[in-house]
C-alpha cells in the first residue's frame, strides 16, 4: 500500500507473514491470522531495509525488486519462519533475521549483504527451504542465475542467461528431490520450467 509499483509478494512458509517488494527501498511485512471473522491482515509488523528503523545504514539504496522467506514449510509438524532475503536494483541481496520481538518494536537485523557478481541490478531472489536455509539464488538479466552460500555469502555456481532464459519466477523445492537435498525451479519467458541444483555435480 502506498507504493507506486509493486514487483513481488510472498507468503512465509509458516503462513504468518506476507511481504511485498516495491519501488521503495524497503520490503514491508504484514502479519496475518485468523479469528471468528475469518482470515485477514492483522497489521504491518516489520520493515526490511526500511528508512525509518527497519534497516538503517544496512538497508538497500534503491528499489527492492524481490523478497522471499526462509524456514520450514507447512508440510512439517512445526513450521516457523525466522529468515528473509531481499534483492535490489542496487546490485545486492540481503539476508535478514526476522526472529525478533516485533510487538515490542524490535527491528529485523541484516545479517549478510551479498553483492551480485557484476554489481548490477538483481531482479529475483529465492532462499532455500528448511529450518536452516543453506542457499540463496538470484537472477538478473546481466549475471544470470547465481547460487550463494547463506553461511558466508560465497558464490557457489553461476549459469548464464543464455541457459536460463528470461526468468520471471523462482521457487525452491520444499524438501529433497531424488538424490538432491535442494532443487530450484525456474519459469522463464520461453515457456520452459527448468530445475537446478546449487552445486555442480
Amino acid at each position: 500500500p502506498g507504493a507506486l509499483e509493486t514487483y513481488s509478494s510472498v507468503v512465509s512458509p509458516d503462513s504468518r507473514f506476507i511481504s511485498v517488494a516495491s519501488m521503495q527501498c524497503d520490503a514491508k511485512i504484514w502479519e496475518v491470522g485468523g479469528d471468528k471473522d475469518g482470515y485477514r491482515l492483522l497489521g504491518k509488523v516489520m520493515e526490511l531495509t526500511g528508512r525509518s528503523g527497519g534497516g538503517g545504514a544496512t538497508g538497500h539504496s534503491a528499489a527492492v525488486h524481490s523478497v522471499d522467506f526462509g524456514g520450514s514449510s507447512p508440510a512439517v509438524l512445526v513450521a516457523e519462519t525466522k529468515t528473509a532475503v531481499t534483492a535490489s536494483k542496487d546490485g545486492t541481496c540481503k539476508l535478514w533475521n526476522i526472529d525478533v520481538r516485533y510487538k515490542f518494536n524490535e527491528d529485523p537485523k541484516c545479517t549478510r549483504t551479498i553483492p551480485s557478481p557484476d554489481s548490477k541490478s538483481i531482479q529475483h531472489v529465492a532462499i532455500s527451504s528448511g529450518g536452516t536455509s543453506k542457499f540463496v539464488a538470484t537472477w538478473s538479466t546481466t549475471a544470470g542465475l547465481c547460487f550463494f552460500s547463506t553461511a558466508d555469502g560465497e558464490l557457489k555456481s553461476q549459469i548464464a542467461v543464455e541457459e536460463t532464459g528470461t526468468v520471471f519466477l523462482m521457487e525452491w523445492s520444499p524438501g529433497p528431490l531424488g538424490s538432491h537435498e535442494e532443487v530450484l525451479a525456474t519459469a522463464s519467458a520461453d515457456g520452459k520450467t527448468r530445475f537446478w541444483i546449487p552445486l555442480a555435480p
